[in-house]
């Protein structure tokens, strides 16, 4: 039997994380607005560049499909002319006035910029909207941050079956378990020796190539218990209510759990987005226990394990379950992130101010995934550099070593889009301040999960500045200047508000 100190339960959402998305249909995940809707286009018209004239009820047609507050031109819209004539069926068609240059978008694709901000993209590298200028922000990284393919498709990730695997796994004989004998072991994060705990079975047996000096070898039983990953991720929600740190990772990783499990779902605007949130906490559980170097292994009774003890094979089957369990969450992840690039529907922001406190979390916890899993990947190259006699780095001389750089170079392109897709979603003096100015209601009356949101937002200022002292360290100049800067900028342009963000 598999038993964890577990606070509660996870819902059946979270537990079918190998569910893939509901309807292979595109789905509108913005809430629709009540008002004029521009009328349908159902046919499409290629014609040459002759076409000069638009109509009266066209021109309002573009006017709603303009973001709030856009009284200007966008940049490369001139291009493309929509014309009142009707086809012989009688449905309003459209023309274009460079169709080969359409087309050739259409097959590349929209770059996440465009497609969010609704302009027209271009086919360059980059597209005339992230070519900006180097002194503006972002302008430094404009090659990384031009994006077509979509999150699930970024860096090949849905071809990978087990991304998250670093090592090999440790090999035993099964012949070796047939003299074994069956016990239980507490297991705890490293960092919290007194922290909550997984009990888990094991199978204790002596190797023979270890009888000379009477050690044991544990094991855990594999299959015992229908959901040993759950148990697992329930001991890792306890681990992050039992953490008392105040730094902006730590914060926000309880406030996403918190909303979770509280009232906060229930302003959740669509089921696409709880079910979203439920599967990045399991993502960041599954984190935890992936990322946790060493474990704390104690015997039942709580006593520690007797020097000739061998537990690493305990080890290594946390952190495979964990693995696997990575894999396949992230790729449904990313698949309902790709629905996200398509535009925000027109209307009042503090209408929508839940769904943006969502998506705000959601977006969040990817990028603080991302960031601390290649910060990872640096220490351990780090820790190989020092090593005496190390041999430089050759791809492919090993199983290991090819894993791991093909994962941290996976891990950074998909890090650079989410902060990306988060840079344009989040863009808006009028979308920060709903979320600064978020009331109590806005988390369903929960005056305790309000205050979560309040101390992580606190906490948000202090990472701020740590990113803005630090912007030697490439994913700290990207998050600084994509998101931190345009933050600032965006703050100050509003009359009579405070420039800090």
């Amino acid at each position: 039997m598999i038993s964890v100190v577990a606070s509660g339960e996870l819902d059946d959402d979270v537990q079918m994380i190998d569910s893939g998305p509901e309807s292979p249909q595109p789905q509108v995940v913005w809430p629709t607005l009540s008002g004029i809707k521009p009328p349908l286009l159902q046919t499409i018209e290629l014609t040459p560049a002759s076409v000069e004239t638009y109509g009266a009820s066209l021109h309002s047609t573009q006017n709603y499909m303009r973001p709030q507050g856009d009284s200007g031109k966008r940049g490369g819209s001139s291009s493309t002319t929509r014309h009142p004539a009707s086809s012989p069926s009688g449905v309003r068609s459209r023309t274009l006035r460079h169709p080969e240059d359409t087309n050739e978008v259409r097959k590349k694709g929209a770059c996440y910029r465009c497609r969010i901000s609704r302009v027209k993209c271009n086919t360059d590298e980059p597209c005339h909207k992230c070519n900006i200028a180097p002194s503006k922000p972002g302008g430094e990284f404009v090659r990384e941050t031009c994006i077509r393919d979509e999150p699930s498709k970024v860096g090949g990730v849905t071809a990978v079956h087990e991304r998250w695997s670093w090592n090999e796994p440790l090999n035993l004989r099964r012949d070796d378990l047939k003299k074994a004998s069956r016990g239980f072991l507490l297991v705890r994060f490293e960092d919290t020796p007194n922290g909550p705990f997984l009990k888990v079975a094991t199978n204790s047996f002596t190797r023979p190539d270890r009888e000379s000096n009477g050690s044991s070898l544990y094991d855990i039983i594999p299959n015992e218990g229908p959901a040993f990953d759950d148990d697992i991720c329930n001991w890792a929600k306890n681990q992050i209510l039992f953490e008392n740190k105040q730094d902006f990772e730590s914060c926000h990783e309880k406030l996403l759990q918190s909303y979770v499990e509280t009232n906060g779902l229930q302003k959740a605007p669509r089921d696409t987005q709880t079910k979203l949130l439920e599967k990045v906490l399991r993502m960041r559980c599954m984190w935890k226990v992936w990322s946790c170097e060493r474990f704390v292994i104690r015997t039942a009774d709580d006593s520690p394990l007797p020097g000739s003890w061998d537990v690493s094979v305990v080890q290594d089957y946390l952190h495979r379950v964990a693995e696997q369990a990575l894999s396949i969450v992230e790729k449904n992840i990313l698949a309902d992130l790709d629905k996200y690039l398509s535009p925000i529907s027109p209307g009042d922001t503090k209408a929508n101010i839940s769904m943006y406190i969502a998506m705000w979390m959601i977006l969040w916890q990817m990028i603080l995934l991302y960031r601390q899993s290649l910060e990872r990947t640096l220490r351990h190259q780090e820790l190989r550099q020092q090593q005496p006699n190390a041999a430089p780095f050759v791809l492919g001389m090993n199983a290991a070593s090819s894993k791991r750089y093909k994962f941290r170079e996976v891990t950074e392109k998909l890090y650079n889009a989410v902060v990306v897709m988060y840079s344009e979603l989040f863009r808006t003096r009028k979308v920060l301040e709903g979320l600064k100015d978020a009331g109590v209601n806005e988390f369903g009356n929960d005056s305790i999960l309000y205050r979560a949101f309040r101390e992580t937002w606190k906490a948000r200022d202090s990472f701020y500045r740590q990113i803005d002292e630090d912007r030697g360290f490439h994913h700290n100049g990207l998050l600084g200047s994509l998101v931190v800067d345009k933050e600032k900028a965006a703050f100050k342009k509003g009359r009579g508000h405070k420039a800090n963000v």
